[in-house]
Protein backbone atom coordinates (compact mmCIF):
# COMPACT_ATOMS: atom_id res chain seq x y z
CA UNK A 1 0.00 0.00 0.00
CA UNK A 2 2.77 2.24 1.02
CA UNK A 3 4.61 1.71 -2.66
CA UNK A 4 1.39 2.26 -4.34
CA UNK A 5 0.48 5.32 -2.36
CA UNK A 6 4.30 6.98 -2.90
CA UNK A 7 3.81 5.89 -6.99
CA UNK A 8 0.40 8.05 -6.62
CA UNK A 9 2.19 11.81 -4.71
CA UNK A 10 5.12 11.33 -7.71
CA UNK A 11 2.26 11.00 -10.26
CA UNK A 12 0.70 14.21 -8.73
CA UNK A 13 3.48 16.51 -8.20
CA UNK A 14 4.62 15.64 -12.07
CA UNK A 15 0.83 16.72 -12.86
CA UNK A 16 0.69 19.75 -10.29
CA UNK A 17 4.47 21.34 -10.81
CA UNK A 18 5.71 19.48 -13.82
CA UNK A 19 3.19 19.47 -16.45
CA UNK A 20 2.44 23.43 -15.71
CA UNK A 21 6.27 24.12 -16.07
CA UNK A 22 6.02 22.49 -19.35
CA UNK A 23 3.66 25.00 -20.86
CA UNK A 24 4.77 27.46 -19.50
CA UNK A 25 8.22 26.40 -21.51
CA UNK A 26 6.21 25.73 -24.74
CA UNK A 27 3.83 28.83 -24.21
CA UNK A 28 7.53 30.92 -23.50
CA UNK A 29 9.17 29.85 -26.67
CA UNK A 30 5.97 30.29 -28.91
CA UNK A 31 6.15 34.03 -27.85
CA UNK A 32 9.77 34.51 -27.94
CA UNK A 33 9.36 32.94 -31.79
CA UNK A 34 6.28 35.27 -32.04
CA UNK A 35 8.29 38.32 -31.28
CA UNK A 36 11.59 37.15 -33.20
CA UNK A 37 8.92 37.00 -36.39
CA UNK A 38 7.39 40.46 -35.43
CA UNK A 39 10.79 42.24 -34.54
CA UNK A 40 11.32 41.10 -38.14
CA UNK A 41 8.33 42.11 -39.78
CA UNK A 42 8.92 45.77 -37.85
CA UNK A 43 12.70 45.69 -39.75
CA UNK A 44 11.05 44.78 -43.56
CA UNK A 45 8.57 47.29 -42.84
CA UNK A 46 10.95 50.04 -41.59
CA UNK A 47 13.08 49.22 -44.58
CA UNK A 48 10.43 49.52 -46.77
CA UNK A 49 9.83 52.64 -45.19
CA UNK A 50 13.13 54.52 -45.54
CA UNK A 51 13.09 52.96 -49.01
CA UNK A 52 9.93 55.07 -49.93
CA UNK A 53 11.06 57.82 -48.32
CA UNK A 54 14.66 57.87 -50.18
CA UNK A 55 12.83 57.06 -53.67
CA UNK A 56 10.26 60.18 -53.14
CA UNK A 57 13.52 62.66 -52.11
CA UNK A 58 14.70 61.47 -55.16
CA UNK A 59 11.90 62.59 -57.47
CA UNK A 60 11.98 65.44 -55.90
CA UNK A 61 15.67 66.06 -56.18
CA UNK A 62 15.61 65.11 -60.01
CA UNK A 63 12.39 67.51 -60.74
CA UNK A 64 14.24 70.88 -59.25
CA UNK A 65 17.51 69.32 -61.32
CA UNK A 66 14.88 69.31 -64.55
CA UNK A 67 13.87 72.65 -63.71
CA UNK A 68 17.17 74.24 -62.70
CA UNK A 69 18.48 73.07 -65.84
CA UNK A 70 15.18 73.48 -67.94
CA UNK A 71 15.55 77.38 -66.90
CA UNK A 72 19.19 77.94 -67.20
CA UNK A 73 18.98 75.88 -71.02
CA UNK A 74 16.35 78.71 -71.84
CA UNK A 75 19.10 81.25 -72.25
CA UNK A 76 21.31 79.56 -74.99
CA UNK A 77 21.32 80.50 -77.87
CA UNK A 78 23.43 77.68 -78.92
CA UNK A 79 24.73 74.54 -76.79
CA UNK A 80 27.54 75.45 -74.44
CA UNK A 81 31.15 74.13 -75.35
CA UNK A 82 31.94 73.03 -71.44
CA UNK A 83 30.74 70.64 -69.47
CA UNK A 84 28.99 73.07 -66.60
CA UNK A 85 26.15 72.60 -65.39
CA UNK A 86 24.16 73.92 -62.53
CA UNK A 87 24.22 70.60 -60.77
CA UNK A 88 26.73 68.18 -60.67
CA UNK A 89 24.44 65.24 -61.29
CA UNK A 90 24.29 65.86 -64.73
CA UNK A 91 25.97 64.58 -67.21
CA UNK A 92 24.91 65.62 -70.71
CA UNK A 93 21.80 68.07 -71.58
CA UNK A 94 21.02 68.52 -74.92
CA UNK A 95 18.18 69.73 -77.31
CA UNK A 96 15.53 67.26 -79.33
CA UNK A 97 15.17 68.97 -82.99
CA UNK A 98 12.88 66.77 -85.17
CA UNK A 99 13.05 64.00 -82.92
CA UNK A 100 16.93 63.87 -82.56
CA UNK A 101 19.52 64.86 -79.94
CA UNK A 102 21.67 67.56 -80.77
CA UNK A 103 24.65 67.00 -79.25
CA UNK A 104 27.19 69.40 -77.90
CA UNK A 105 30.25 69.11 -79.88
CA UNK A 106 27.88 68.69 -83.06
CA UNK A 107 26.64 72.13 -82.95
CA UNK A 108 28.12 74.94 -80.30
CA UNK A 109 28.72 78.55 -80.09
CA UNK A 110 32.48 78.11 -80.09
CA UNK A 111 32.29 75.50 -83.65
CA UNK A 112 29.80 77.97 -85.51
CA UNK A 113 32.13 81.00 -83.90
CA UNK A 114 35.04 79.11 -85.30
CA UNK A 115 33.23 77.84 -89.29
CA UNK A 116 32.63 81.24 -89.99
CA UNK A 117 36.23 82.71 -89.32
CA UNK A 118 37.76 80.25 -91.10
CA UNK A 119 35.26 81.11 -94.20
CA UNK A 120 35.78 84.72 -94.02
CA UNK A 121 36.23 85.56 -97.75
CA UNK A 122 39.84 87.70 -96.89
CA UNK A 123 41.48 85.50 -94.56
CA UNK A 124 40.44 82.47 -96.89
CA UNK A 125 41.82 84.25 -99.99
CA UNK A 126 45.49 84.53 -98.21
CA UNK A 127 45.19 80.69 -97.20
CA UNK A 128 44.38 79.20 -100.81
CA UNK A 129 47.07 81.70 -102.26
CA UNK A 130 49.60 79.98 -100.13
CA UNK A 131 48.17 76.27 -101.09
CA UNK A 132 48.21 77.53 -104.59
CA UNK A 133 52.23 78.40 -103.96
CA UNK A 134 52.36 74.75 -102.02
CA UNK A 135 50.69 72.53 -104.37
CA UNK A 136 50.78 74.20 -107.54
CA UNK A 137 53.74 75.55 -107.98
CA UNK A 138 55.75 73.77 -106.05
CA UNK A 139 57.49 76.59 -103.94
CA UNK A 140 57.50 76.17 -100.64
CA UNK A 141 59.38 79.18 -99.33
CA UNK A 142 56.65 81.18 -101.24
CA UNK A 143 53.95 79.30 -99.17
CA UNK A 144 55.83 79.72 -95.96
CA UNK A 145 56.04 83.19 -96.31
CA UNK A 146 52.27 83.70 -97.53
CA UNK A 147 50.90 81.35 -94.39
CA UNK A 148 53.08 83.49 -92.50
CA UNK A 149 51.68 86.59 -94.29
CA UNK A 150 47.98 85.26 -93.32
CA UNK A 151 49.10 84.16 -89.48
CA UNK A 152 50.08 87.82 -89.02
CA UNK A 153 47.13 89.39 -90.31
CA UNK A 154 44.49 88.13 -87.65
CA UNK A 155 44.03 88.48 -84.45
CA UNK A 156 41.32 85.61 -84.02
CA UNK A 157 43.25 82.34 -82.55
CA UNK A 158 41.20 79.83 -85.12
CA UNK A 159 42.49 81.87 -87.74
CA UNK A 160 46.24 82.14 -86.40
CA UNK A 161 45.90 78.46 -85.38
CA UNK A 162 44.84 77.30 -88.92
CA UNK A 163 47.60 79.35 -90.57
CA UNK A 164 50.32 78.52 -88.31
CA UNK A 165 49.64 74.71 -88.94
CA UNK A 166 49.98 75.31 -92.11
CA UNK A 167 53.19 77.27 -92.16
CA UNK A 168 54.64 74.46 -90.09
CA UNK A 169 53.66 71.92 -92.45
CA UNK A 170 55.63 73.49 -95.60
CA UNK A 171 58.38 74.75 -93.53
CA UNK A 172 59.12 71.03 -92.24
CA UNK A 173 58.72 69.88 -96.20
CA UNK A 174 61.05 72.29 -96.62
CA UNK A 175 63.51 70.71 -94.50
CA UNK A 176 63.03 73.94 -91.79
CA UNK A 177 62.34 71.45 -89.34
CA UNK A 178 63.29 73.22 -86.61
CA UNK A 179 61.12 76.51 -87.23
CA UNK A 180 58.45 73.76 -88.11
CA UNK A 181 58.35 72.10 -84.77
CA UNK A 182 58.57 75.50 -82.86
CA UNK A 183 55.38 76.42 -84.45
CA UNK A 184 53.82 72.69 -84.09
CA UNK A 185 54.90 72.73 -80.14
CA UNK A 186 53.21 76.54 -79.69
CA UNK A 187 49.56 75.42 -81.97
CA UNK A 188 50.12 71.86 -79.18
CA UNK A 189 49.51 74.38 -76.58
CA UNK A 190 46.58 75.75 -78.06
CA UNK A 191 43.16 75.21 -76.03
CA UNK A 192 40.64 72.65 -77.65
CA UNK A 193 38.60 75.08 -78.02
CA UNK A 194 40.68 76.72 -81.11
CA UNK A 195 39.39 73.65 -83.61
CA UNK A 196 38.53 72.94 -87.80
CA UNK A 197 34.91 73.20 -88.78
CA UNK A 198 34.50 69.43 -88.12
CA UNK A 199 35.65 70.45 -84.11
CA UNK A 200 38.88 68.60 -84.41
CA UNK A 201 41.47 70.61 -82.03
CA UNK A 202 44.81 72.46 -84.13
CA UNK A 203 46.43 71.06 -80.80
CA UNK A 204 45.70 67.41 -81.72
CA UNK A 205 46.65 67.26 -85.18
CA UNK A 206 50.05 69.27 -83.63
CA UNK A 207 51.13 66.97 -81.02
CA UNK A 208 50.14 64.06 -84.51
CA UNK A 209 52.64 65.78 -85.79
CA UNK A 210 55.17 65.79 -83.11
CA UNK A 211 54.65 62.05 -82.10
CA UNK A 212 55.35 61.16 -85.79
CA UNK A 213 58.55 63.24 -85.83
CA UNK A 214 59.44 62.22 -82.42
CA UNK A 215 59.75 65.19 -80.72
CA UNK A 216 58.24 66.22 -77.21
CA UNK A 217 56.15 62.90 -76.49
CA UNK A 218 56.69 63.71 -72.63
CA UNK A 219 55.49 67.41 -73.42
CA UNK A 220 53.00 66.50 -75.67
CA UNK A 221 51.24 63.48 -72.79
CA UNK A 222 50.73 66.47 -70.31
CA UNK A 223 49.60 68.97 -72.57
CA UNK A 224 46.83 66.32 -73.16
CA UNK A 225 45.64 65.25 -69.54
CA UNK A 226 46.02 69.07 -69.11
CA UNK A 227 43.49 69.73 -71.44
CA UNK A 228 41.55 66.73 -70.77
CA UNK A 229 40.69 68.75 -67.51
CA UNK A 230 39.31 71.26 -68.72
CA UNK A 231 35.72 70.48 -69.34
CA UNK A 232 35.66 70.59 -73.03
CA UNK A 233 32.81 68.67 -75.31
CA UNK A 234 35.04 66.78 -77.44
CA UNK A 235 33.94 65.07 -80.75
CA UNK A 236 34.34 61.97 -81.03
CA UNK A 237 36.60 61.58 -83.61
CA UNK A 238 38.91 63.99 -82.06
CA UNK A 239 38.72 61.39 -78.68
CA UNK A 240 39.74 59.02 -80.96
CA UNK A 241 42.68 60.90 -82.03
CA UNK A 242 43.66 61.54 -78.38
CA UNK A 243 43.62 57.67 -77.82
CA UNK A 244 45.56 56.92 -81.20
CA UNK A 245 48.07 59.53 -80.15
CA UNK A 246 48.59 58.10 -76.78
CA UNK A 247 49.03 54.51 -78.50
CA UNK A 248 51.82 55.85 -80.51
CA UNK A 249 53.84 57.05 -77.56
CA UNK A 250 56.40 54.91 -76.17
CA UNK A 251 55.35 53.73 -72.75
CA UNK A 252 52.63 56.21 -72.50
CA UNK A 253 49.60 53.80 -73.31
CA UNK A 254 49.96 52.11 -69.89
CA UNK A 255 50.10 55.35 -67.95
CA UNK A 256 46.47 56.69 -68.87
Amino acid sequence: MKGRGHRKQILLFLIAVMLPSLILIFLTIHMIGQENELAQKRMVEERLRIANEIGQHLLVRLENIKLQETAAAANWDLLPTEINYSNPEVVLLCPVEDRQLILPWEKNRELENNKQLLNQSKFTQKIYRGERAEFVEKNLSRAANLYNQALNSTKEPVQKGYAQLLLARSLFKSNRKKEAISNYRKISRLPYSVTDEYGFPFSLYAAGRLVEIGESSGDVLNSIQEKLNDNYWLAPGAAYLIQNLLERMPGSASDV
